[in-house]
């Protein structure tokens, strides 16, 4: 997770701005309240409001009984609309931003996209370049392409940038998911073979359910049986419950598949279960000190004075420890995974 921590401005008043107006498309405006912006955030307060044109940035309507925004001024008041309007321009999109007045000074303290405004077509659009995009995706591959949200809605729920690459490292040759399989004696086929298996639309993360079945072993004769999917709003699909049929993957594939069932019923079992039998012990003695150890190396090392070149160097190779950690991860989920599934056959026989 990333964490962003910024100094508290001691705001003499506070408020938001919507470069866009609920009501009207070429107006903005303005809220504030006394003191910090929490108050008017969290709805306890009632704010002063006012209304610019947006063009102009003449004054059309005012709502402030109690002068919290005189303080600004006619001069300010115009200068807070015209920074939010750059922070518009910036994005590309109408924004909400938050501000604060405090010795003299507007701060911005934050931007954020205007979900649903009036009359305007961005939220359309992106949903329309979405859909364009997703069906190219499923027209190259040839396939019904399936994305459910799993759990990465909960953990993940707006990925950045950043973390959409450190999940195609853990997703890639040589990453988490490799090393994991490799473990167990068997073969990974990577995002070249069978696709991205993670993906970010329209913010949010999502999981390929159909390379999610795949990449375990490209030779076996699976896949996603769109048929069997729920219609849609009736929820999402976890890896358990994952709709298979058998598919017919060509000659090339028929030649590797006695060798892929000879790795899924015979070695994969047998590493297994050697690795379960002590998982536990050598989780807690060897994996979880070194990253305890790698967390309290990363604590003690002074970042400041870096050139850039030199902190980039610093985050790839705290990535790629990750990354080299993440296998160990991906096992302790595999160990779990198939202990849930033989405990719930169980429990359901019985």
């Amino acid at each position: 997770m990333g964490v962003l921590i910024q100094r508290m401005v001691s705001a003499e008043c506070a408020g938001v701005c919507f470069t866009q107006s609920p009501v009207s498309t070429d107006e903005l405006v303005i809220e504030g309240v006394e003191g910090v912006g929490e108050s008017l955030v969290s709805g306890e307060r009632t704010s002063a409001r006012v209304r610019l044109g947006r063009e102009r940035l003449e004054l059309r309507d005012s709502d402030d009984p109690e002068e919290i925004l005189a303080s600004l001024g006619r001069e300010g008041t115009q200068k807070l609309a015209r920074l939010a309007l750059e922070a518009e321009k910036g994005f590309d999109f109408p924004v909400d931003v938050e501000w604060a007045f405090a010795m003299g000074k507007i701060w911005l303290v934050q931007s954020r996209p205007i979900t649903a405004a009036p009359g305007s077509s961005v939220e359309e659009e992106i949903r329309r370049q979405e859909i364009e995009r997703l069906a190219q995706m499923a027209e190259e591959a040839g396939r019904v392409l399936a994305w459910s949200d799993f759990s990465l809605a909960d953990m993940i729920p707006r990925p950045s940038p950043l973390t959409s690459d450190l999940f195609d490292l853990l997703a890639g040759h040589g990453g988490s998911i490799d090393r994991e399989l490799r473990t167990f004696g068997l073969r990974f086929a990577g995002p070249e073979q069978v696709g991205r298996t993670f993906e970010v639309i329209c913010g949010r993360a999502y999981l390929n359910l159909g390379a999610s079945v795949q990449f375990i072993d490209e030779a076996l004769p699976l896949a996603l049986d769109a048929e069997g999917l729920p219609a849609s709003g009736e929820g999402s699909v976890d890896v358990e419950h994952i709709p298979l049929r058998l598919a017919w993957r060509g000659w090339r594939s028929a030649r590797r598949l006695p060798g892929a069932l000879l790795r899924w019923l015979f070695l994969a079992p047998v590493r297994f279960l050697r690795l379960r039998s002590d998982f536990d012990r050598d989780f807690r003695e060897r994996v979880q000190p070194a990253v305890t150890a790698d967390a309290a190396r990363l604590r003690e090392r002074d970042l400041r004075g870096l050139e850039s070149a030199e902190l980039s160097d610093a985050l790839r190779s705290h990535l790629q420890r990750f990354v080299d950690l993440g296998h160990q991860h991906q096992i302790a989920d595999a160990v779990s995974f198939v202990t849930h599934s033989l405990l719930r056959q169980v429990l359901g026989r019985l």
